[in-house]
C-alpha cells in the first residue's frame, strides 16, 4: 500500500493559486525529499496530507484513508513545522506528556529528552527555536508515527543538532515510517533521501532516486 495517493490536488488562498492540480504517489516507507522555492506550495502540501488543511479541489488517501477521513489520518501523521505547536507556558517534559495522553500512548520521556540533548525543567516560552526543534524529536521519537512531515527540520540547528535530526530521520525509517522532508539543504538532504521531489508553479515532478556520492 502506498503512504500517499494524491491525485490533482488544488488550492487557493483567496484569488491565488498555490496548488494547480498536484498529483503524488508515494510508496511506503521511504524519505522523500520535497523542494521548491519559497511561496511554491510545500508547506500548503504538507498542511494538507497531515488533514490540517482541507484542499480547494482534488482527492486522494493518507496511508489508506481518504483526505476527508481527517481523525484517522491525524492519528497515525505528525507534521513538524515551523509553529512546532507546543503549549509555551508548560515545561518541554509536560508538554510531551500531554502529546502522550491525547494520543493515547505511553513512553521514557526522560530517554527521548536525553537522546535529543534536551533536559530542562523550563518552560517553552523560554526555548530557542533549536531547544523548540529538539523537543519536536522528542516527540517524534515517543509518538512513532507512521507518516512523518518534516517542514525545514534543520532549520535553527548547530551542526550538530542537524546530525541528530539525520540520525532519528534514519531510525524513524529503519522501524518502517514514511517521511517527507521540506528542506533548502539538498546537499545534506540527499544523503538521507531515497526520492526526491519538485514542487514548482503548483505542480510536482516524478519522484526520482537521488544519486549517491
Amino acid at each position: 500500500m502506498n503512504a500517499l495517493s494524491l491525485q490533482g490536488l488544488v488550492h487557493r488562498y483567496q484569488r491565488s493559486y498555490v496548488l494547480r492540480g498536484t498529483s503524488l504517489e508515494l510508496p511506503s516507507n521511504e524519505i522523500l525529499a520535497l523542494y521548491g522555492s519559497n511561496g511554491a506550495g510545500k508547506t500548503t502540501l504538507l498542511k494538507i496530507i497531515a488533514s490540517s488543511l482541507v484542499p480547494t479541489r482534488g482527492k486522494g488517501e493518507v496511508l489508506g484513508f481518504d483526505l476527508a477521513n481527517r481523525l484517522e489520518i491525524r492519528k497515525r501523521v505528525l507534521i513538524v513545522s515551523h509553529s512546532l505547536g507546543f503549549y509555551p507556558d508548560l515545561t518541554g517534559k509536560e508538554n510531551l506528556e500531554f502529546a502522550l495522553k491525547m494520543h493515547g500512548k505511553t513512553g521514557n520521556i526522560a530517554a527521548a529528552l536525553e537522546q535529543v540533548g534536551l533536559a530542562t525543567e523550563n518552560r517553552v516560552r523560554g526555548f530557542s527555536s533549536g531547544m523548540r526543534k529538539r523537543l519536536a524529536l522528542a516527540k517524534m521519537v515517543l509518538l512513532e508515527p507512521t507518516l512523518i512531515l518534516l517542514d525545514e527540520p534543520f532549520a535553527a540547528l548547530d551542526p550538530e543538532g542537524k546530525n541528530l535530526v539525520e540520525n532519528i530521520i534514519l531510525e524513524q525509517k529503519k522501524r518502517g515510517a514514511t517521511l517527507i522532508i521540506t528542506s533548502h539543504e539538498p546537499e545534506r538532504t540527499n544523503k538521507i533521501a531515497t526520492l526526491t521531489v519538485n514542487l514548482e508553479h503548483g505542480e510536482i515532478s516524478k519522484p526520482i532516486v537521488p544519486e549517491v556520492a
